[in-house]
C-alpha cells in the first residue's frame, strides 16, 4: 500500500458512510415530505430494493422512511410509477433505479440468457409466447393473473409457464415492468412502459457501465472496498476491480486507509471528513443499501449482523 495514502480513523469512515448513505440528514416535517423529498433519496442510493418481505411494510418503503420519517405509502408509487421517475429491473436483485440510468444496465438485458428450463417449457407449450406478447400488446400493463392460459406451474415457488415468459420478456427488454398492484407487477411493451426520450438514448458499453456503476457505488456508500461496489450493483469481482482501477487513474476515487482495518479502502476523490454532530436517529432495515455488505458492518462498525 502506498505511503501517501490519506489516513482515516474508525470514526471518521463511519462519519463518511453514514452521510453518503443520506441517514444523517434532517428529516421534513411532518406531513411536508414531498416528491422531491423521494428525487433526492433516489440520488443519494442510485439502488433501492424491491421485496416482498413485510415485517412493517415491503422493503422498498423503508428506506425512504429511514431517511424522511413518516409518508403516505402511495407517494413512492406515484413518484416511481405513475410519473415514471424509477425503473425497475434485477440490479441488486429486484431494484428501483433512476429511469436516467437505463442506459447503463441496457447490456445487462443484451447479455441476459434465460434460465435452462426455458426452452423445454417453449416446447411443451408451442405458441404460447405469441400469445402472452399478443395479450400484453392489445391491453397494456397486465399482471400474470390477467393472462388467459398461464401454462404448468413449476418449481420450488409454483410460479406459472406464464410468469416465466413475461419474466424473461423483461429481462431481455422486450418488455418493462410498468407498474404494480399491491404486489403484483403488471408488464408492458418496454417501448410504452419507458419514456421515449430515455429509450432512445444509446446503451452504454459494458465496460462504461462498470465504470459508472462503480462510481454511483462509491458516491452511495462513501468509503468502501472493491467487493463493497461490486456488490451495490452484483458485478464480479474482476470486472469492479478494472472499473475502480480506471477510476482512480482518472482521479474519481482514491484509495484510503482507515485506522484499523487492514483492507484496501477507497472514497470518492478529495472528500472531506464530514460532520455528523446530529442527533437523527434512523431505523434500518436489512434491504436498506447501508445493511446489504454485512461483512462491511462488522467491520466498519463493529456490528455483526445476521438473520
Amino acid at each position: 500500500m502506498a505511503d501517501d495514502l490519506r489516513i482515516f480513523s474508525i470514526d471518521e469512515a463511519r462519519s463518511i458512510a453514514i452521510i453518503a448513505a443520506g441517514l444523517a440528514e434532517p428529516r421534513p416535517k411532518s406531513g411536508e415530505v414531498g416528491l422531491n423529498d423521494f428525487e433526492r433519496v433516489t440520488r443519494r442510493l442510485n439502488i433501492v430494493q424491491v421485496d416482498s418481505v413485510n415485517v412493517l411494510v415491503r422493503a422498498q418503503y423503508m428506506p425512504f422512511f429511514s431517511r424522511l420519517g413518516m409518508y403516505p405509502l402511495e407517494m413512492l408509487h406515484r413518484y416511481a410509477y405513475e410519473e415514471r421517475n424509477l425503473f425497475e429491473y434485477s440490479v441488486h436483485e429486484a431494484s428501483l433505479i433512476p429511469m436516467d440510468h437505463l442506459p447503463m444496465i441496457r447490456h445487462r438485458m443484451t447479455e441476459w440468457r434465460p434460465w435452462r428450463r426455458w426452452s423445454e417449457l417453449m416446447g411443451e407449450h408451442p405458441g404460447l409466447l405469441e400469445s402472452i406478447v399478443d395479450e400484453v400488446t392489445s391491453r397494456g400493463p397486465t399482471a400474470v393473473a390477467d393472462i388467459q392460459n398461464k401454462g404448468e406451474r413449476y418449481g420450488y415457488w409454483g410460479s406459472s409457464t406464464a410468469k416465466l415468459v413475461l419474466e424473461t420478456l423483461t429481462f431481455q427488454g422486450e418488455l418493462a415492468v410498468s407498474d404494480r398492484v399491491n404486489t403484483a407487477r403488471r408488464y408492458d411493451l418496454f417501448d410504452r412502459a419507458v419514456p421515449a426520450e430515455t429509450a432512445s438514448k444509446s446503451p452504454f458499453s459494458k465496460a462504461e457501465a462498470h465504470h459508472q456503476m462503480m462510481k454511483h457505488a462509491i458516491d452511495s456508500l462513501g468509503i468502501g472496498t472493491v467487493a463493497d461496489c461490486a456488490d451495490y450493483y452484483r458485478i464480479n469481482r474482476n470486472d469492479a476491480t478494472k472499473a475502480v482501477t480506471h477510476l482512480v487513474e482518472i482521479g474519481e476515487i482514491e484509495e484510503v486507509k482507515v485506522d484499523g482495518i487492514r483492507r484496501e479502502m477507497f472514497a470518492v476523490a478529495g472528500i472531506k471528513v464530514p460532520d455528523v454532530s446530529s442527533d437523527v436517529c434512523a431505523i434500518v432495515s436489512p434491504f436498506d443499501p447501508v445493511a446489504w455488505v454485512r461483512d462491511r458492518l462488522e467491520c466498519l462498525f463493529n456490528f455483526d449482523y445476521r438473520i
